[in-house]
């Protein structure tokens, strides 16, 4: 666990996702040079709400300690979620 019951965080969450099998090649390629923005379904706060629950008490002591939150969803041919967090200097 990062920090303690004192600290504040900032959290980026970027969620890279599966671009569909069904799209034709240029349309592939367009998702990941960031031409088309992911627009579907889950939402981006169903990811973030999900990492979130799962974080707390394990990687930073309260989901409540949080005071900023950036979140962003892509295509990629290399899906995965990248989380960085930040304890805040008060």
């Amino acid at each position: 666990m990062i920090g303690d019951e004192n600290s504040s965080y900032s959290v980026s969450m970027y969620f890279y996702c599966k671009i569909p099998e069904s799209w034709s090649k240029k349309k592939k390629r367009q998702a990941v040079l960031g031409q088309i923005q992911h627009k579907s379904r889950p939402d981006v706060d169903n990811f973030v709400k999900f990492l979130l629950d799962n974080m707390n008490s394990i990687i930073i002591p309260d989901d409540s300690q949080i005071k900023e939150i950036h979140a962003a969803k892509y295509y990629s041919l290399n899906p995965r979620t990248v989380v960085e967090i930040n304890i805040i200097e008060s």
